[in-house]
């Protein structure tokens, strides 16, 4: 396997939650040594994209706010990241007028064009940041009510392809496009200022396998980056458009019609799966629940597994059919942050841990340099492991004890044992012992 011949993905975090400039820093400074990883255009700047994920950058936009005599206050801040290609910002303000939050402001994103070549530019949007206040929205609703709100957008088909919304949150945003990783803080103007701090930085350089470059399509997602292909992804939409119908949740109520379609055709595999994760997380599954219900390890064979454990992934098996690989995910909410590999695990994903608390994870080492920092721990996820980063608590959870506590939310065993009926019982059971009766009846059962 040619280890260089693919995406380069990860993340850089303070475990204890605390933000800094220097984590922004080192994941610029990550995802730039990783451009080997990216495909370059013949002008020698357009990309197949590149881009980070961090934690809305409060100290910031405090002063952006006092500096032009907002009226608002940056705890309660929530940032949309706006690709316009056309301006349609009236139309959006309408639902935003409509929508439990108050529109703070517009602020164009200073860029730097010469930073990109020459066929990104043809088609680069402007780019905006939507402030939002959100102080009348309770703190546990806010991502459902800012989901719902980018949906109502989104599906508006007057100006739905003249906007594209990279992120919409009141705990993160992204700064991508297409370009290569080492402009990007050229670009982005933003990046250079030290007042962008955050407690982690997920970043991502895009090589395009399943579709041609895009701004919209650069990574990192709403929630999550990825290095690979989903080799299912045919199936994967199709039981996810089969399911979207069906579908019902208290979260959302009638809102839930805002949710279809689920997934698009003409999108990434990565943007599909970007779009379910985030809507499982939005109704209450944890991210390292819902990375492994969608990305399962190969739990069916495998002895060593315990028997709570394989009656987890059996009971998911009948909600979520395998998004298969080779993946390789870094994911977030805002909250926790985390890294997954499919069951195959042939994507590399190397991680150190520092004595005072940085945690560097991606497609390779040495990508930071930690200034001669002490080392707690080092190594690498295997086939279907996950990583995962508690920035409330400070702890580091991995597969064993994930999984042990994904295991025990509820009695999986015990649901299956009541309610799920298995062909080979039914085959059993309804044999019959003189084949004149039904000479047709064991054709039957193996066609059906």
């Amino acid at each position: 396997m040619r280890e260089y011949d693919s995406c380069g993905v990860g993340f850089v975090c303070n475990i204890k939650g605390e933000a800094s400039n220097k984590i922004v820093r080192w994941g610029i400074e990550a995802v730039k040594n990783l451009t080997h990883r990216g495909a370059i255009g013949g002008d020698g700047k357009t990309g197949d994209g590149a881009g980070i994920l961090i934690g809305i950058p409060r100290k910031f936009f405090a002063d952006y706010i006092k500096d032009n005599g907002l009226n608002t206050d940056v705890e309660n801040l929530a940032v949309g990241v706006f690709f316009l290609y056309e301006d349609v910002r009236s139309q959006i303000e309408s639902y935003v007028n409509d929508s439990p939050f108050k529109l703070v402001a517009w602020r164009e994103v200073p860029v730097e064009k010469s930073a990109v070549g020459e066929t990104a530019l043809k088609v680069m949007p402007k780019i905006f940041h939507l402030l939002l206040d959100t102080s009348h929205v309770e703190e546990e609703k806010r991502e459902v009510q800012l989901y719902l709100l980018r949906r109502l957008i989104e599906r508006d088909k007057k100006i739905n392809e003249k906007v594209y919304i990279a992120s919409l949150s009141s705990r993160t945003m992204v700064y991508k496009g297409m370009m290569v990783a080492l402009q990007l803080d050229n670009f982005y103007i933003d990046l250079k200022d030290e007042r962008i701090e955050s407690h982690f930085c997920l970043f991502h350089q895009r090589y395009s396998t399943n579709t041609f470059p895009n701004w919209k399509l650069a990574q990192p997602f709403r929630c999550l980056a990825h290095n690979g292909e989903i080799n299912t992804i045919q199936g994967n939409r199709n039981w996810m458009n089969a399911l979207q119908n069906e579908l019902e949740h208290e979260v959302f109520g009638e809102n839930i019609k805002l949710i279809r379609p689920l997934v698009s055709y003409d999108e990434s595999d990565s943007a599909s799966l970007d779009r379910v994760f985030e809507l499982m997380c939005l109704v209450g599954y944890s991210p390292e629940h819902s990375i492994n219900m969608l990305i399962p390890p190969a739990w069916e064979m495998m002895p060593n597994i315990p028997s709570h454990v394989k009656a987890f992934f059996e009971f998911q098996s009948l909600l979520m059919k395998p998004w298969d690989g080779p993946a390789s995910v870094a994911f977030t909410d805002g909250k926790v942050i985390g890294a997954h590999l499919d069951r195959n695990g042939l994507r590399p994903a190397r991680y150190v841990l520092t004595a005072d608390g940085f945690l560097v994870l991606g497609s390779e080492v040495g990508i930071v340099d930690l200034e001669s920092r002490k080392l707690k721990e080092k190594g690498r996820l295997g086939p279907g492991d996950t990583l995962l980063v508690d920035f409330k608590t400070g702890e580091i959870r991995k597969t064993d004890t994930i999984l042990k506590e994904l295991s025990s939310i509820k009695p999986y065993a015990e649901w299956l044992s009541k309610h799920l009926v298995r062909l080979s019982q039914i085959v059993k059971e309804s044999t019959v012992e003189d084949p004149q009766e039904d000479p047709d009846r064991i054709r039957k059962q193996v066609a059906f």
